[in-house]
C-alpha cells in the first residue's frame, strides 16, 4: 500500500515535470530565435554601414597611409 502511494507520487511528480518542460520549451525556442534575429540584424546593420557606399569607409586607413 505504501509502495503504491510512493509510485503515485512519483508519477504525479513526473507528469508535473513534463508539463513544466512542455510549457518552458516553446519559451526557450522563442528566446533563442529572438537572440538569433537580433544578432543577424546587428550584423546587417554593421554591414550596411561599413560596406562600400555605406556610412563609414572601411578602407580609410589605406587612403591615409598611401598619401
Amino acid at each position: 500500500m505504501l509502495l503504491g502511494e510512493v509510485g503515485k507520487l512519483r508519477e504525479e511528480r513526473r507528469n508535473i515535470q513534463l508539463l513544466v518542460i512542455s510549457i518552458s520549451y516553446p519559451v526557450q525556442l522563442f528566446t533563442y530565435a529572438y537572440e538569433f534575429l537580433s544578432e543577424v540584424g546587428t550584423l546587417l546593420n554593421l554591414r550596411s554601414k561599413y560596406d562600400p557606399g555605406g556610412m563609414f569607409d572601411p578602407d580609410w586607413w589605406v587612403y591615409r597611409f598611401a598619401t
